[in-house]
């Protein structure tokens, strides 16, 4: 009865295990695991990709949705783009959809971001007036300036100081915002991982 019971985090304890000792001592063994992972984690992405063409299309034919109609149509364009190339019946075709529709699409809600955060920005000062709302603002109001392209009718000392200060934010406050998050990340990692292997967290039985 106790095997039974905790037989789902005695399999977690020993490929957790055995993979940590495998990165630590011998790289076969860990790169075996891993392999494992990454085929598993395929096939979930798989059934989930399924799943999903399975409801839209249900969606289409009953609701007539044609938001969900748009997302079944896109995912059999780019199967049936990914199986041309695949057979050598054409070349770069899915290639040519990423970079003639997937990359413009982004760059359209990239663009869009900016005048998110302004707006937002000011919503936040509206409701909330204290110095890190200031700091905010004052933050993205120079970052989008200094990034534009400005007139050569400003002052070329203008110019040069609004360069800097945004090389000083982007190359300094940016990147060390962005290491503290992936240090963090990291530590966030590991400790999961303890408590995992501790059998203190078990998301594998939910």
């Amino acid at each position: 009865m106790w095997l039974r019971r905790h037989s789902s985090f005695l399999i977690a304890l020993g490929f957790g295990t055995f993979t940590l000792i495998g990165l630590l001592l011998r790289q076969g063994l860990a790169r075996a695991f891993l392999d494992w992972g990454t085929l598993l984690a395929a096939f979930a992405l798989l059934l989930g990709l399924v799943n999903l063409l399975l409801v839209h299309t249900r969606r289409t034919i009953t609701n007539r949705n044609p938001y969900s109609a748009v997302l079944v149509i896109t995912i059999f364009i780019v199967f049936f783009a990914a199986l041309l190339d695949t057979a050598k019946v054409t070349t770069n075709a899915l290639a040519f959809l990423f970079e003639n529709v997937l990359q413009p699409l982004e760059s359209a809600l990239a663009s869009l971001l900016i005048f998110f955060l302004i707006f937002a920005s000011i919503r936040l000062a509206q409701s909330r007036q204290d110095r890190w709302t200031l700091i905010f603002l004052g933050t993205a109001t120079l970052t989008l300036i200094a990034s534009t392209q400005l007139p050569p009718a400003i002052p070329t000392i203008i110019q040069t100081t609004l360069s800097q200060i945004y090389y000083y934010l982007n190359t300094i406050i940016v990147t060390a915002g962005i290491r503290g998050i992936l240090i963090g990340l990291a530590l966030g990692t590991i400790t999961m991982s303890l408590r995992i292997l501790a059998g203190w967290e078990q998301p594998y039985n939910q």
